[in-house]
C-alpha cells in the first residue's frame, strides 16, 4: 500500500469513528478514554506518514514541488487535530475573539418571513382531546393527554407546544381557624363549592422558554364575586372628562404643547406634539382632537395610526440612523395616563428596540437558531390557534396569550402595518371598552424597521394589550410580584379569547 492510499484509509476510518464518537449512544457508554486513544493513535499515525513523506520531499524541494494532494492530506490531519483538542479534550484556543452576550444580542440572522395563516384546529380538537373544552384549569392535563396520545399528530403537537411553552401545576392547602371560615365564606359569596376549592387550590404556571415570560393562574381568584364600585365606571369617566376638559392643554395644543424641529403633523382627527419631558431623543405624542377618552371611532383610530407613521417617516428623513418605530398608549389615569385626553407615545429608535420588545426579538433569534426553518411568531400563532385561543381578520391575527403580562392580554399580529392589522387592533380595543367594560388599558405596538433592506432580526408588526383594572380604583394593579418576579393573572385566557373573538365577529359582520 503506497503512502497516499495508506493515509486516505486512515482518514476514512478516523472520520467514521468521529461520527460514531459524537453519537449519543457512544456518549452514554462513557467511552471517552477509548475515543482519546483512537484519536491520538490515528492522528499520530497520519501525521507520522505524511511528515515522513514531507521530510523526504523537502530534501529535493528545489527539484520538484510538493504535491497538492499531500498538502491537502496534511491540512486535513491538522484541522482534525485542532477539532479534537477543542471539542473533545476541551483544550482552550481562540482563532477569533470570543463573543460576549453584548455581541450576541446585536448579532441577528435572517429569519424565515412571518406569513399569516388561518390554522384549522378541528381535527386536533376531535382526535387529541375529544372536544373537551380547554381552560387554564385543565390545560396541564390536556397537554399530558397530548404527550401520551397514541396518535403521532397529537404527540407532534405536544412537541411543538413544549418547544416554546412549559406548563406546570402545583397545589396548596389551607387550614382555616373557625373565625376565619366565616370571613372566607363571605368573600366567596357563600358558595359552598368555591369554599371547598379554597381549601385545596390548584395553581397553573406557564413559562415561555424563549422570552422568559412567566405567569401564575389561580382560577379561584377569578371566581370570587366582584364588588360593584361606589360609582358606575362610565358615570365616573363622564364626570372626569367634563371636569378635565375645561382646562386641557391638549385641547389648546397650539399654545400649550411643544413641536418637533420640523413642526407638527396634522390630520382631520389627530395631530402630533413633541413631548415636553422626553424619555428619548425622538419622542412625540399623537393626540386626538376629541377630548373624551372613550369616544373615538374607527376613523379616528385609523387616522391616529396614519399620523404616527407619517411622523416616523419624517423623523427618518431628518436623521436616517433612526429606523425602529414603537407606539405606547395608556388610557385613563388608573392605567398611568398623565392626561385624560387620549394621547399615544411614539418613538423612533436607532439600533434596537426598548427592552421588553427587544427581548421578544432576541427570543425570535434564539428560536431561529434552534429551528432554522421556522419563524418564532408564526409558531406562537400556530400554537395558540391549535389551543383555540386565536382569531383572524383578513391578513391579521390575534390571540389570548398563555403567558400574559396582566389580565386579558391579547396579542395582535400582522405581516405589515396595514389596514387589516389596525382594524383588528381597533376591534380588540373596542371589545375591551364596549363588551368587557375594561375602560382602562395599556397597549404597545412594535413595528418592523422602516428600512426594507433591514432583513436580519426583522419583526412583524405586533401589538400587546392588557386591561388595567377599574377606573376609580385606588389600589394599583401592579405589585412587587409583577415588577420583580412573575405575572399573577386572575383571568382565564381561554375565556378572554372567546369574548373578544365573539365581539370581533359581531363588528365585522355588522360592517359587511
Amino acid at each position: 500500500m503506497d503512502i497516499y492510499t495508506h493515509t486516505q484509509t486512515h482518514i476514512y476510518v478516523y472520520v467514521n469513528l468521529l461520527k460514531f464518537k459524537t453519537h449519543k449512544k457512544f456518549k452514554q457508554l462513557s467511552m471517552f478514554p477509548i475515543s482519546f486513544a483512537i484519536n491520538h493513535v490515528l492522528i499520530k499515525h497520519i501525521l507520522y506518514y505524511n511528515l515522513k513523506r514531507l521530510r523526504i520531499m523537502s530534501s529535493s524541494c528545489f527539484l520538484r514541488p510538493l504535491p497538492l494532494s499531500m498538502l491537502l492530506l496534511i491540512s486535513f490531519s491538522l484541522v482534525y487535530l485542532v477539532f479534537d483538542a477543542y471539542s473533545v479534550y476541551k483544550i482552550p484556543f481562540r482563532l477569533l475573539p470570543r463573543k460576549t452576550e453584548h455581541d450576541r444580542n446585536r448579532d441577528y440572522s435572517r429569519w424565515p418571513t412571518y406569513k399569516h395563516m388561518n390554522f384549522n384546529n378541528e381535527w386536533f380538537k376531535l382526535h387529541c382531546w375529544n372536544n373537551e373544552k380547554i381552560s387554564i384549569s385543565n390545560l396541564y392535563s390536556v397537554l399530558k393527554t397530548l404527550k401520551m396520545s397514541s396518535l403521532s399528530e397529537c404527540r407532534e403537537l405536544y412537541d411543538r407546544i413544549s418547544s416554546i411553552f412549559s406548563v406546570t401545576q402545583r397545589s396548596g392547602q389551607l387550614v382555616l381557624p373557625s373565625p376565619f371560615v366565616v370571613k372566607v365564606r363571605k368573600w366567596l359569596g357563600g358558595n359552598p363549592s368555591l369554599f371547598e376549592e379554597a381549601k385545596y387550590q390548584h395553581i397553573t404556571l406557564s413559562f415561555n422558554e424563549y422570552t422568559r415570560d412567566n405567569t401564575m393562574f389561580n382560577p379561584l381568584r377569578s371566581k370570587r364575586p366582584l364588588q360593584k364600585p361606589n360609582q358606575p365606571q362610565r358615570e365616573y369617566v363622564e364626570k372626569l372628562s367634563e371636569k378635565t376638559g375645561q382646562n386641557c392643554d391638549f385641547c389648546k395644543y397650539s399654545n400649550f404643547t411643544a413641536e418637533d424641529l420640523f413642526g407638527r403633523i396634522e390630520s382631520k382627527h389627530s395631530f402630533t406634539a413633541a413631548n415636553a419631558f422626553k424619555y428619548d431623543a425622538w419622542h412625540a405624542l399623537v393626540i386626538t382632537r376629541n377630548h373624551h377618552p372613550l369616544k373615538w371611532s374607527e376613523d379616528i383610530f385609523l387616522d391616529c395610526m396614519k399620523v404616527a407613521r407619517e411622523w416616523y417617516d419624517k423623523v427618518h428623513s431628518v436623521d436616517i440612523r433612526y429606523k425602529l418605530p414603537t407606539l405606547l398608549w395608556d388610557l385613563l389615569p388608573h392605567a398611568s395616563a398623565s392626561q385624560v385626553h387620549p394621547h399615544m407615545h411614539i418613538n423612533l429608535l436607532p439600533d434596537r428596540y426598548y427592552g421588553v420588545i427587544e427581548n421578544w426579538r432576541i427570543a425570535a433569534e434564539h428560536f431561529s437558531n434552534d429551528y432554522p426553518d421556522r419563524n418564532y411568531f408564526s409558531e406562537v400563532l400556530y400554537i395558540h390557534s391549535m389551543l383555540d385561543l386565536a382569531f383572524h381578520y383578513k391578513t391579521a391575527a390575534a390571540f389570548a396569550n398563555i403567558t400574559p403580562k396582566k389580565d386579558n392580554e391579547i396579542v395582535v399580529l400582522g405581516e405589515a402595518p396595514n389596514d387589516d392589522f389596525f382594524k383588528l387592533l381597533y376591534y380588540v380595543l373596542r371589545a375591551y371598552i364596549d363588551d368587557m367594560e375594561k375602560l382602562c388599558f395599556s397597549m404597545a405596538i412594535a413595528f418592523p424597521s422602516i428600512l426594507k433592506e433591514d432583513v436580519t432580526g426583522r419583526l412583524p408588526v405586533y401589538a400587546r394589550l392588557i386591561s388595567r383594572g377599574t377606573v376609580g380604583e385606588v389600589r394599583s394593579d401592579i405589585s412587587s410580584l409583577e415588577l420583580f418576579a412573575a405575572s399573577n393573572v386572575n383571568v382565564d385566557p381561554f375565556q378572554v379569547a372567546t369574548k373578544v373573538r365573539n365581539f370581533v365577529a359581531k363588528m365585522t359582520s355588522a360592517k359587511s
